[in-house]
């Protein structure tokens, strides 16, 4: 009887484990039931994927092509995510730059490609601190302006034939002479790039056949563009671009004033000039997803020294901590004790008296 009751405690057992192990787990960063990634990408809410209920709303909801390996997670139509960031309200993404190239007898018509690009109707901003319009070639004239031509802006970048055959240009030399950068305008959701020679490349060809403009963010680097070129001259290039997002596009008294006001418990609101809407962040002493109703927890500094430093007994509370300085001292813990410590004084007695008896 002892037997069989073992044998069934041992089934269960297996069967109880076999559930945690094939049991899905939950993520503080979605809505319970949402897939998290797509890919090597992570997907926080208020965007989703797939699924309009993961997402916050339409506009936040992001399409995960399968068919390639990896998965590759799309904004839009033509716009490869690889990050998001909650914290910065920042999602950086991969596009194909502008490009045309040219041969002895002109432009190469099955090589021009203008970039067009649409962020949509939602809260999305390209961003004006972290993008510039980048030219590279040697008789080049990017132009860009938005759907509407709102506005219209241009950098130009030339040099000649003694230079395209010595030119070095390193990851800081984007000035003119090769390579040219202009800032983007706030608050723009659509952005076109077209490239113009001057002289059809027939007056320096041997820099470099091929001419492009993209969009690219405070990470790239010209000379690892230039080295790129060197291996493949008719290469496809794309580049990192920064786009900037809020919750929706108005300000922080408005927000808080709406039935669908989007930051959770312990999160604040953030205003937005570039994208002209509010973000949450969480508070001091929380960290987390602060767009989940309880997305923000309680950070326990005792657990992090490096980051809340304490020179004496460290005590968590919500959203904070104390730091009590040892026995003997004074002052704040967190900046620094003066005084002297109790045991180092009891350890000074010790060897005085031992000294005292040494002597007698």
């Amino acid at each position: 009887m002892l037997e069989k009751i073992l044998k069934m405690i041992r089934k269960m057992l297996v069967i109880w484990v076999m559930m945690l192990l094939w049991w899905p787990t939950t993520s503080s960063n979605v809505k319970p039931g949402c897939q998290e990634k797509c890919g090597d990408v992570s997907v926080p809410f208020p965007f989703g994927i797939d699924n309009l209920n993961c997402a916050k709303d339409e506009s936040f909801l992001l399409t995960c092509n399968r068919s390639k390996t990896p998965a590759t997670l799309m904004f839009g139509e033509n716009i490869a995510t690889l990050n998001i960031s909650v914290e910065e309200g920042i999602v950086v993404a991969s596009i194909d730059s502008a490009m045309r190239c040219y041969n002895e007898s002109g432009l190469r018509q099955e090589t021009v490609f203008d970039q067009s690009i649409t962020l949509g109707n939602g809260p999305f901003r390209f961003s004006d601190t972290r993008n510039k319009l980048t030219a590279f070639g040697c008789d080049t004239l990017a132009l860009m302006t938005d759907r509407n031509e709102g506005f219209w802006s241009a950098c130009g970048s030339f040099c000649s034939g003694n230079q395209s055959d010595s030119m070095d240009i390193t990851g800081d030399s984007c000035s003119g002479i090769g390579c040219c950068q202009t800032p983007l305008p706030k608050s723009l959701n659509s952005l076109n790039i077209t490239l113009v020679s001057i002289t059809n490349y027939t007056q320096v060809p041997k820099f470099n056949p091929c001419d492009y403009a993209f969009l690219a963010d405070e990470s790239f680097n010209i000379s690892e563009f230039q080295q790129s070129l060197d291996l493949e001259p008719d290469k496809v290039m794309n580049s990192k671009i920064a786009i900037e997002w809020v919750a929706k596009e108005e300000n922080c008294e408005a927000g808080k004033n709406s039935s669908d006001y989007a930051c959770g418990r312990d999160a604040r609101c953030d205003y937005s000039k570039n994208v002209r809407g509010y973000r949450c962040l969480c508070k001091k002493g929380f960290r987390g997803n602060p767009y989940l109703p309880e997305g923000c927890e309680d950070v326990n500094e005792c657990e992090e020294p490096e980051n809340y430093p304490c020179e004496g007994t460290c005590k968590n509370t919500l959203g904070n901590y104390t730091c009590s300085c040892p026995l003997g001292m004074r002052g704040d813990g967190k900046v620094g004790c003066q005084g002297y410590r109790i045991l180092t004084i009891a350890a000074g007695n010790i060897l005085l008296q031992s000294f005292v008896q040494l002597i007698n």
